[in-house]
C-alpha cells in the first residue's frame, strides 16, 4: 500500500514508523524459501508505483528506491488463514521461528 505515513503499534509500543513510501503486509507460508524472500524483496524495491521523477505525466514510472521513500514491512501470518469451520486455521502459515528468519532476511 502506498502511504504518506504509516506506523505499527504492538502492545502499546511503537514498533515502526515511516513517512512517504510503502507499507507491506508480508505473509510467510509453509515451504517458502530464503531465495523466494530475496526475490520478492528485490521486486518490491523495483516495482514502479509512482510518477516519473522528471515527467509527472508518466504514471507508474518510479519506485520506492528511485524516490528515496521508506518501506514498512509488517509480518502478517493471518494472510494464510483458512476457514473450514467457524474459527480460523493458521496451519498453512510458517511457524514463528522459521517465519521470523525469513522475515528478517526479507
Amino acid at each position: 500500500q502506498r502511504v504518506t505515513q504509516a506506523s505499527v503499534v504492538a502492545d502499546g509500543e511503537l514498533s515502526g514508523r515511516i513517512g512517504l513510501g510503502l507499507m507491506l503486509l508480508l505473509g510467510i507460508e509453509q515451504g517458502d524459501t530464503l531465495e523466494q524472500a530475496h526475490h520478492l524483496a528485490d521486486k518490491v524495491l523495483k516495482i514502479r508505483l509512482w510518477p516519473d521523477l522528471k515527467d509527472p505525466k508518466k504514471q507508474w514510472a518510479s519506485s520506492v528506491v528511485d524516490n528515496g521513500y521508506e518501506l514498512l514491512v509488517v509480518s502478517q501470518f493471518t494472510l494464510f488463514a483458512t476457514f473450514k469451520k467457524p474459527k480460523p486455521d493458521f496451519h498453512q502459515a510458517m511457524n514463528g521461528e522459521q517465519a521470523t528468519a525469513l522475515y528478517e532476511a526479507f
